[in-house]
């Protein structure tokens, strides 16, 4: 049973979310059936704040990380050697490179800064995998194409939550194992000259 006071990273989205979603985390859910649970409870209640929304949005996802059993979840992580991004979710893999999540419940044109900042991941960390999710199928398409096309460098791709291929995504990550990243020494040598 998952421990809902973990989940407490904003205290108003986080009341919402919990007095709505509860009841979809015990059920029995594909992935793409519990997030579109959730989001339709959400939007049927009219909130008016995009802000809320957005972050609501994130609780939706990391419960569903979380009752995937996919843990550690990084939130609003810094990554080292990556300045001035704030990456919404982060799994680090075993075979040491990140897997950022940036969560956009729609998105128009804001798809630029996720790649920019996939592109900054990448620059660091080789191996690294970026991903968009979204609510909005329409701008999900336009921006696959553009990942396909080349014209988007940094994201590995844009899933759809409450779709099919979302579910293929959660069981791929699902089948990797994620640790909590080493410390890393910033400069390391055989030999150290001391004076």
């Amino acid at each position: 049973m998952i421990d809902f006071e973990k989940l407490k990273i904003d205290g108003e989205s986080y009341k919402i979310f919990k007095e709505n979603c509860f009841q979809f985390y015990t059920q029995e859910l594909s992935p793409n059936e519990y997030v579109d649970k959730c989001y339709k409870k959400i939007s049927s209640l009219k909130l008016n704040n995009r802000a809320i929304k957005g972050k609501i949005f994130k609780l939706i996802i990391i419960s569903l990380l979380m009752k995937e059993d996919i843990s550690p979840i990084y939130i609003q992580a810094n990554v080292s050697f990556v300045p001035n991004v704030v990456y919404d979710l982060v799994l680090y893999s075993e075979n040491n490179y990140p897997v950022s999540l940036s969560l956009k419940i729609s998105f128009k044109g804001k798809y630029k800064l996720a790649d920019l900042e996939a592109v900054a991941l990448k620059y660091v960390h080789r191996r690294a995998e970026s991903y968009l999710i979204t609510m909005d199928d329409v701008e999900a398409k336009s921006v696959s194409n553009k990942i396909k096309t080349g014209s988007i460098m940094g994201l590995n791709d844009v899933l759809v939550a409450n779709s099919s291929e979302f579910n293929d995504f959660i069981f791929k990550i699902k089948e990797m194992k994620f640790i909590k990243p080493g410390k890393i020494d910033i400069i390391s040598s055989e030999k150290i000259i001391e004076l």
